[in-house]
């Protein structure tokens, strides 16, 4: 979903709308805040989707040798930071957002 949303909003594909993308105060005051937000948070939503596939693959890998314990833990990290590239990827568009013009 990190990709979807990375690629849709980068393209303009999909604008300013309160069901998907990243959903401030900010982002939602204009269309332009809304793509400035968006385009400043890329990093930030890429990182999470990166996150959440090697944590993905990385549990996978252990569930089929074995390393269950292993597997749950790559799981837990990977999930930890998802969410922590999302809060600063939502912050991020925030502030761009908020200064766009």
């Amino acid at each position: 979903m990190c990709a979807v949303v990375a690629v849709t909003t980068r393209s303009g594909a999909v604008g300013a709308n309160r069901i998907f993308g990243l959903k401030t105060k900010n982002t939602l005051r204009s269309e332009h805040a809304w793509q400035s937000g968006h385009h400043a948070a890329q990093p930030w939503m890429w990182a999470a989707f990166f996150i959440g596939v090697s944590g993905g693959a990385g549990a996978l890998l252990g569930l089929s040798l074995g390393h269950i314990d292993a597997a749950q833990l790559a799981a837990w990290i990977a999930c930890g930071l998802t969410v922590l590239a999302l809060v600063l990827g939502t912050l991020r568009a925030d502030r761009s957002a908020a200064s766009a013009r």
